[in-house]
């Protein structure tokens, strides 16, 4: 009995130190960022298209602004055909807010950005922006080397002036890892 005593206490020792080890771990060097949710929101697109809804669903994991997987599901509510699930080629996340990266179907590299305000609720709603198509010159003075793999800052360029729009229903949750 007491070898089994013995080697029972050495087992839980060897996993305490096991669990704690991976605590460490964890702590230093933290895990993905995430981005995941979705909802609804109304942007103004300007005199030619007026106030239009928007259906969002995004699910995106990434470290450091690339390597990041996932998709965004993205479009007006009622297009005729779903919309297409796309591929997040980038997630930056600072804090609450993120900003991905996405190739839409025409080839062109678009820019979207996310601000968490807390849990779902409607005080504060979470804060998104419409899918920025980005132009060559906006690429070259605003976008980091090798957009849309590597990801912008969560912050949208002042440049663009106020972009927000408030998430109606639905939540955005950022992690940052």
């Amino acid at each position: 009995m007491y070898k089994f005593i013995v080697a029972f206490a050495a087992l839980a020792a060897l996993a305490v130190a096991g669990i704690a080890q991976s605590s460490v771990s964890s702590a230093q060097y933290g895990g993905p960022d995430r981005l995941f949710g979705g909802g609804r929101f109304q942007f103004d697109f300007g005199p030619n298209f007026g106030v239009q809804p928007r259906d969002i669903s995004v699910d995106a994991t990434g470290l450091d602004g690339h390597r990041s997987t996932g998709t965004r599901y993205y479009g007006h509510p009622d297009r005729a055909t779903p919309a297409p699930a796309l591929s997040v080629s980038c997630l930056g996340v600072e804090g609450n807010r993120a900003v991905i990266g996405v190739i839409d179907p025409q080839g062109n590299p678009t820019v979207q950005y996310f601000r968490d305000n807390g849990p779902p609720g409607p005080d504060p709603a979470d804060r998104i922006t419409p899918v920025l198509i980005i132009t060559a010159p906006e690429d070259m003075a605003l976008m980091p080397k090798r957009f849309p793999l590597v990801c912008p800052s969560p912050t949208p360029p002042v440049e663009w002036g106020d972009i927000w729009a408030n998430l109606d229903t639905g939540d955005i949750a950022v992690v940052d890892g």
